[in-house]
């Protein structure tokens, strides 16, 4: 193995790691906010960082399982996949949502609050002349948001299964490959010519069939 492949292969997966430690964090970071209770909360976010330590490894392992040449070792290529996507939903998929909606929650708050709808609600939740319905309407307004449960609707939910899926189909798809050794040159040399060759004898073979069928033809017609 070259020093530049190895140098390659650190390189992309320092990065990928970081970038999976940044996801993380604002993922493990929701899951304890989202609970009151710290114990439980400390829990939530181990259990999201785990299922997506996880389903990266599986993602990455499943690569090298599809490349391995015993036909039971490449069957549970496909298993380790279902096994990754299944551990995002349990844990990285919905607390990285949440995380993302708090946010957005927390920033349509602030520049509700320093707003003019801010003040006019709280006339209008003050005012006994006002209608009734409009008065619950600015109530309700006025009082900020306690949680981000996220919904299957919701935009940040599909931004945090698209983020986490583009994560672990990267511990596949970029990792880099080792150099190809002079045998394993020749052999896909030798599959490349027999498939050129493979080609080349269908279409000599269409044309005979072409020019006997023209014979036939030519001869019936004398």
């Amino acid at each position: 193995m070259s020093k530049l492949h190895i140098l390659q292969r650190a390189g992309i997966l320092l990065l990928l790691a970081l970038l999976w430690a940044v996801i993380e964090s604002v993922s493990a970071f929701g899951a304890f906010r989202h609970e009151t209770d710290p114990v439980r909360g400390a829990q939530m976010a181990a259990l999201t960082v785990t299922c997506a330590a996880l389903a990266f490894i599986a993602f990455g392992l499943a690569g090298r399982l599809k490349e391995d040449e015993r036909p039971h070792v490449r069957a549970r290529a496909k298993a380790a996949r279902v096994v990754a996507v299944c551990l995002l939903f349990i844990g990285p998929i919905p607390f990285f949502g949440s995380a993302l909606k708090a946010e957005n929650q927390a920033r349509a708050w602030a520049a509700y609050v320093d707003s003019p709808a801010y003040l006019s609600d709280q006339q209008v939740a003050m005012d006994p002349m006002a209608d009734r319905f409009e008065r619950q309407s600015a109530r309700d307004r006025l009082i900020p948001p306690a949680n981000a449960n996220l919904d299957v609707l919701d935009a940040e939910f599909w931004l945090a299964l698209t983020i986490q899926g583009l994560l672990i189909f990267a511990s596949d798809a970029l990792r880099v490959p080792a150099p190809i050794t002079p045998e394993e040159a020749k052999h896909w040399r030798a599959v490349a010519a027999g498939k050129k060759a493979a080609i080349t004898r269908k279409r000599n073979a269409a044309k005979r069939k072409q020019r006997k069928a023209f014979r036939l033809i030519s001869g019936g017609k004398t």
